[in-house]
């Protein structure tokens, strides 16, 4: 095939994926013919027009989660198409720990940090801290504001400019997650934890949360795969057979969770690790043995902080901890940029579109049919941490080849708002000589942060020194005292700019004499990103080294589902590279990714087209890729997966020029508990959920409390019915996810009240879940004349229409308001065992009665109806305790 032909093939399949994806939509000419013959009428044809155009106006009520906290479950969002709209004025109300400042039509609002905004409602312009007017700072579309009733509502990409560092909004769930941009006042937590349990009592919900308690030892879950393999290189006639096996072994041990595996093929045990999993403000302990080459093991320990990504040099890779047999796809705009397959429970992704300060959703799907979305933030904090806090990094770890432990142990402690000290500790075995001695190092630093007066600029500026403490000579004969090294960093941000340098100084051990480098960056376009950078190294021993490169980042949303991700890097070492990526996500089955790489040379190309099944853990999942480049020429390869029913699983992978790789045999997750339970995910935890009669109200189980059967319970995909033991068992449910717990009470005269259960697992060991079953009472009785009262029955026929009787609870809420019928009774029904006040009050001018006020404590006792009697006397009314039914206390 020649060159051209290739190439035209390539094209000529995206082209034709792309018009199968806008296929899918609705055209305008569609829309009228529908219109035409009278399939829609002019008002729905109107409100589809503008919402194929994006100009349809809506307005819903979301869930408005900031710095992790609900703080408002009915915050007023605007949208138009698939744009969102947030509300100025309500959003600083919201927060509530802004200062505010009215003038006619200028609003100033401010913080001490020195964080302000003015808003002008009269000409509708925000101004930034220097008078700088924002809508000519950035290039807006010209519907970036509508006004409503006073209220401004800023379109979502503007609102992130001047608020927050981060903001991700779901319109199927109605929920909006922001992340502020700026320094909160220390007491925006307690404000935030206020309007949080503010929002949970408006819902009149009461959540309850279950986790694992920590266990000595509980027997976990154990994934077995045993695969035959059949493969055949490019050229080789016949397939190679060969066979592996191994056992994973997850379980509850010493308060942790044990991970473990055994290859049977090569019979060794594989890497042991203990871990504890948020034992310290969302630290992990990590404790393990670890094989090495000689069949030996080295002990190791980590304890640090998951951020969920890592710097490798200035390239930032995404890694998280996943539920084992996961596929993840890693979200980037909103389109999908990549998926991948968990391996060993982790999924890392360095795909060219991961960059410093940018937000990262993954999308975690189990292979139980759970789905967990992440957010990642890639912001360069510099380890910086608020008034008090602290965060470890530390990793221990055993060296045979030495017979001794090395470490690397840092700590960032928050000594105020804006500062942050930094201490680390460094050993590390080193053969000198005949023997292994230990080399110590230390680094200590400074962090600042903050606001330069009276603006919004941002600064950072850092110190730090690393230091060696060993003395004496290494084995080249270099002098220990001479290594050292002085580093310093300062980086401002000037509206869409950011400056930075950083200087580090080397003592005479080192070759290097001092490093100097210098950024800058402008993100003034909604898409483009511009960078300069600068490195001179001098050296003590030859000559200085210097380059300069410049850098260029477009991403833009072309459609709903293309993304185009591009960068240019210009070096004047000879070093260039360009890339342009496509990422399309119309298709309802599968997404298509096209990527473009030329390097050094324009000639140097490399092109992949790749569509990837994303209707995951159906029967059959595939992938297929197509590849030219001038290095390798044509390459064509195609990859499978079939999966059934978590035991049989075929795998394949064929290339061009011949070669195939196939794999075919077991692999099933087991509930050692109960091997006869399907689990499709070792990293998983078994729930027991035990219902009772809350007889006392106070959401716990104690002693003598009876158990409910025939609660039906749901837990995702899966139903129990609690037996006569008020007993069901679930399994298999995958940890680290908060997942609802959803009963169905079928006894009549029973109700779950307003609590909400959640499960949250985070050890391959049992939950244990109580669920609180209200007994709903039925309060009822009768107004009656004390002896010696004699009245007319048509007079005692109004009198009791005169009768106005209250229940309120413990707070003073009312709950019931009733009135006796031409008999004198009443009737209460669907309260719960509770302390009441019961009000009884005269509403006519025949008598003088005083009105009763009295308490009433109503004790479940295995009867649902409880009596009482109100007695009308000269002058007064009287509450008769002489009752039938569940027993009632009060005092008036």
């Amino acid at each position: 095939m020649k060159k051209g032909y290739k190439k035209f093939f390539l094209i000529a399949l995206l082209i034709t994926c792309f018009k199968i994806g806008y296929g899918e939509d609705l055209s305008v000419e569609e829309l009228y013919n529908l219109k035409e013959k009278g399939l829609l009428t002019q008002e729905d044809y109107n409100n589809l027009l503008a919402d194929i155009n994006g100009t349809l106006e809506n307005e819903q009520l979301y869930k408005l989660t900031v710095n992790g906290v609900l703080i408002d479950d009915k915050f007023k969002v605007k949208s138009k198409g698939k744009t969102l709209y947030f509300p100025l004025f309500e959003f600083i109300d919201t927060l509530g720990f802004f200062d505010q400042k009215q003038e006619v039509n200028l609003i100033t609002i401010s913080l001490k940090s020195g964080f302000s905004v003015k808003i002008d409602k009269a000409t509708k312009l925000i101004t930034l801290p220097n008078n700088k007017e924002f809508n000519k700072r950035v290039k807006l579309s010209k519907d970036w504001l509508m006004e409503d009733k006073g209220e401004f509502f800023i379109e979502e990409g503007v609102f992130k400019e001047i608020f927050l560092r981060s903001l991700f909004s779901d319109s199927q769930y109605t929920s909006v997650r922001m992340q502020l941009g700026f320094n909160t006042p220390e007491e925006a937590a307690i404000l935030f934890k206020v309007r949080q349990e503010e929002v949970l009592k408006e819902l009149n919900q009461n959540e309850i949360i279950y986790v694992n308690e920590r266990k000595i030892f509980e027997v976990g879950n154990a994934r077995l795969q045993l695969y035959q393999n059949f493969d055949k290189e490019a050229g080789e006639d016949k397939y190679r057979k060969d066979w592996e096996g191994s056992l994973e072994y997850q379980g509850a041990f010493l308060y942790g969770d044990l991970n473990t595996s055994y290859d049977f093929k090569e019979k060794t045990l594989g890497d042991i690790e203990l871990r504890y999993k948020n034992i310290f403000f969302d630290h992990e302990l990590t404790l393990g043995a670890y094989s090495t080459a000689n069949d030996s093991r080295e002990f190791g320990l980590t304890f640090r902080k998951d951020k969920g990504y890592y710097e490798l040099g200035k390239k930032f890779v995404i890694s998280e901890n996943v539920p084992i047999g996961s596929k993840v796809e890693l979200i980037y705009m909103g389109y999908t940029v990549e998926t991948k397959d968990a391996e060993n429970g982790k999924v890392v992704f360095d795909n060219p579109v991961i960059r410093s300060n940018r937000s990262y959703v993954l999308k975690i799907y189990s292979p139980n049919g759970d789905i967990e979305t992440r957010y990642i933030n890639t912001a360069q904090n510099y380890n910086q941490q608020n008034k008090g806090e602290v965060e470890y990094d530390i990793t221990l770890r055993e060296d045979k080849t030495s017979s001794k432990y090395k470490w690397d142990a840092n700590m960032y402690y928050g000594l105020t708002q804006e500062l942050t000290l930094g201490l680390g500790s460094k050993r590390t075995p080193e053969k000198r000589k005949d023997k292994y001695e230990f080399l110590d190092e230390g680094r200590m630093e400074l962090t600042y942060s903050n606001n330069i007066t009276n603006s919004q600029f941002p600064v950072t500026l850092r110190f730090g020194n690393d230091r060696t403490f060993t003395s004496g000579l290494d084995n080249s004969g270099k002098e220990y005292d001479e290594r050292y090294e002085y580093d310093g960093l300062l980086e401002v941000g000037i509206y869409d700019w950011r400056l930075k340098t950083e200087a580090e100084n080397y003592g005479k051990y080192y070759d290097e004499k001092n490093i100097n480098r210098y950024e800058v960056e402008y993100g003034g376009f909604r898409n483009f990103t511009f960078g300069y950078e600068y490195e001179k190294t001098k050296y003590r021993n030859r000559k200085d080294e210097s380059e300069n490169k410049y850098k260029i980042n477009y991403d833009k949303g072309i459609t709903n589902n293309l993304l185009l991700s591009s960068e240019v890097i210009i070096s004047d070492k000879d070093k260039e590279e360009y890339r342009a990526d496509l990422y399309y996500t119309g298709f309802s089955r599968f997404n298509v990714n096209w990527r473009n790489t030329w390097k050094e040379k324009i000639s140097d190309y490399e092109t992949e087209l790749e569509i990837t099944n994303n209707n995951f853990y159906d029967l059959f999942d595939y992938s297929l890729g197509i590849a030219y480049s001038e290095k390798y020429k044509e390459r064509f390869t195609v990859n499978f997966t079939f999966d059934y029913d978590n035991f049989l699983k075929i795998t394949g992978r064929g290339g061009d020029r011949g070669s195939r790789h196939l794999k075919v045999g077991i692999d099933r997750v087991i509930d050692l508990k109960d091997i006869r339970r399907p689990v499709e995910d070792i990293d998983s935890s078994r729930v027991k959920v035990i219902a009772f009669i809350d007889e006392n109200d106070n959401n716990s189980y104690d002693e003598g409390e009876e158990r409910v059967d025939n609660v039906e319970i749901k837990i995702r995909d899966q139903r129990q019915i609690t037996d006569e033991n008020g007993e069901a068992m679930f399994y298999g449910i995958p940890n680290d996810t908060l997942i609802d717990l959803s009963p169905t009470i079928r006894k009549p005269s029973y109700s779950m009240g307003n609590n909400i259960i959640k499960i949250k697992g985070r050890a391959s060991s049992t939950i244990d879940v109580y669920i609180p079953v209200k007994p709903m009472l039925t309060l009822s009785g009768t107004v009656e004349l004390e002896e010696g009262l004699n009245i007319p029955k048509d007079e005692l026929q109004q009198l009791y229409n005169d009768i106005l009787i209250k229940v309120k609870d413990s707070k003073g809420k009312e709950i019931e308001l009733t009135m006796p019928d031409e008999n004198g009774n009443f009737i209460v029904s669907g309260i719960f065992p509770d302390d009441y006040y019961l009000e009884v009050k005269y509403l006519g001018t025949r008598y003088d009665i005083p009105e009763l006020k009295e308490q009433v404590e109503l004790v479940y006792n295995g009867n649902s109806a409880t009596k009482l009697v109100i007695n009308i006397g000269k002058n007064r009314f009287s509450l008769n305790k002489s009752i039938e039914g569940n027993s009632i206390g009060g005092n008036s």
